[in-house]
């Protein structure tokens, strides 16, 4: 199949996808606007919860609490997502590579087994993630394959996890993020995503 143009991306994963996801907007107050923000990144968070349904509510509670002084741009559970900070507005979610990047919180946890992430309910997480990656990267014009060490230091354009943004500006160990864990399926996960830019 021939590679379709960033334009007919998220038309064509709606009509493989019974018509996409519908995303809930429920604003954060935790955010800071920068007027020459450029998006090149986006950021893969677990929220460190249970597979349940209906997962993002319990989440976005925390996330839009002033307790949190925490956010993300979307979260994403088996049943929908939630926007709660705009795109162009900068979330608290990944420390110094906050203000170029989007961040995404799964509804999961960073010790999932590789079974766990291939579960009913997992795949469904995975499935509504790669939905909104495909739409993000084609409006925002972020190619979709995961940054090394070095492509995040440079501001490159692409996908990574919270602990490859510590591990790149040397923040381990010691209570560090490792989300989204070592068994994420990066490379199903990459590849379900790659799926919007071909044809059926």
């Amino acid at each position: 199949c021939a590679r379709v143009g960033f334009g007919g991306i998220v038309e064509h994963w709606r009509k493989r996808n019974g018509g996409g996801v519908k995303i809930d907007w429920k604003p954060s107050p935790h955010f800071n606007r920068i007027p020459t923000r450029e998006i090149k990144g986006i950021v893969i968070h677990t929220a460190e919860c249970q597979e349940k349904t209906g997962a993002r509510w319990g989440i976005l509670s925390w996330l839009v609490s002033k307790l949190s002084k925490a956010s993300a741009h979307y979260i994403v559970d088996d049943q929908g997502i939630v926007q709660c900070v705009r795109d162009w507005d900068v979330a608290w979610h990944a420390g110094r590579v906050n203000d170029w990047t989007i961040g995404i919180e799964l509804a999961g946890s960073a010790k999932q087994t590789s079974a766990q992430w291939d579960d009913a309910y997992s795949r469904a997480v995975l499935k509504n993630a790669a939905w909104l990656v495909a739409k993000l990267a084609a409006e925002h014009k972020i190619p979709i394959a995961r940054l090394d060490d070095v492509g995040i230091l440079m501001r490159s354009r692409g996908l990574f996890g919270h602990v490859d943004a510590n591990r790149a500006h040397g923040k381990v160990g010691g209570g560090a993020h490792w989300d989204p864990g070592p068994n994420f399926p990066w490379d199903s996960f990459i590849s379900q995503c790659r799926d919007a830019q071909t044809c059926a």
